[in-house]
């Protein structure tokens, strides 16, 4: 049995891995590859689709199936399938229409399996798709109603957007809820699934304990990765009200590599 066998280590991407995913930090891959090669498994945890996520997947060392869409996807790039997919109720599909007819400068982005629609697209959402560098289609929500829809996010110019988050949080949901993934960005997730959910069915997947599970965040949508590992960290610059959640809080940013800094001090107990 190698070192690491028995422990899986989930970190967010942007703002977390890195700031920039062309620049991740040299000390992050370092000890990834440590980590990996020594039996680790080693798990990007992101909001982005499949295809968005892949960019960075292929510059890092593992093979380890990826959490995507904020945990409705678990995805395996080596045999290029999904392991498990949890699609958004019909309820949240009405609420994101709702919301754009009561806003309609916003853009919709949906995640549908392997494709992207977007609704409306707007200055920001485009700047957001040529940073991640994905294909998209223009649709309206009337054409893909009945397609699987495995994540759901709106964004417009701040102040819209606010009005937008104002009207979400105000209303309560039975089989879903809003979470903010940026400042400019207001998604939705399934009720009871989150990106720590998907960390648990992984490590439930490898025969790893409880006690063995990790993971490293950086903003509003990580608090769920954050309540499930066994332990849990945040990099410097974390909101206040996400840092509570973790039990480690770094000393570096995402550009100082503080993922590796989490790590460094997970790994010498082993």
């Amino acid at each position: 049995m190698a070192r690491f066998d028995n422990v899986i280590i989930a970190a967010d991407l942007d703002g977390t891995l890195f700031e920039n995913h062309n620049s991740i930090p040299q000390a992050n891959l370092d000890i990834i590859k440590y980590f990996t090669d020594n039996g680790g498994k080693f798990v990007i945890a992101s909001g982005r689709g499949i295809d968005a996520a892949r960019s960075v997947y292929d510059l890092l060392p593992t093979k380890t199936p990826a959490i995507v869409n904020n945990g409705h996807t678990l995805f395996d790039y080596e045999n290029d399938s999904i392991i498990k997919s949890h699609p958004l109720p019909t309820s949240a599909k009405d609420a994101v229409i709702e919301l754009y007819n009561n806003n309609p400068t916003i853009s919709a982005e949906i995640y549908s399996k392997r494709a992207i629609y977007v609704v409306n697209p707007n200055r920001v959402l485009k700047n957001h798709l040529d940073y991640v560098g994905i294909d998209y289609i223009c649709t309206c929500f009337s054409d893909i109603y009945a397609l699987e829809w495995n994540k759901a996010l709106m964004t417009d110019e701040k102040q819209s957007i606010d009005n937008v988050r104002k009207q979400a949080f105000a209303k309560t949901y039975e089989d879903f809820e809003f979470v903010d993934t940026s400042e400019l960005f207001l998604e939705m997730v399934g009720k009871g699934i989150s990106k720590g959910t998907a960390l648990l069915e992984l490590a439930d997947y490898y025969g790893i304990p409880r006690q063995n599970t990790f993971s490293i965040g950086n903003y509003y949508n990580d608090i769920g990765l954050l309540e499930c590992a066994y332990e849990s960290a945040v990099v410097k610059n974390t909101p206040d009200d996400v840092a509570k959640y973790a039990s480690y809080i770094c000393e570096k940013t995402a550009n100082d590599g503080a993922v590796a800094e989490f790590m460094e001090s997970i790994l010498k107990r082993f």
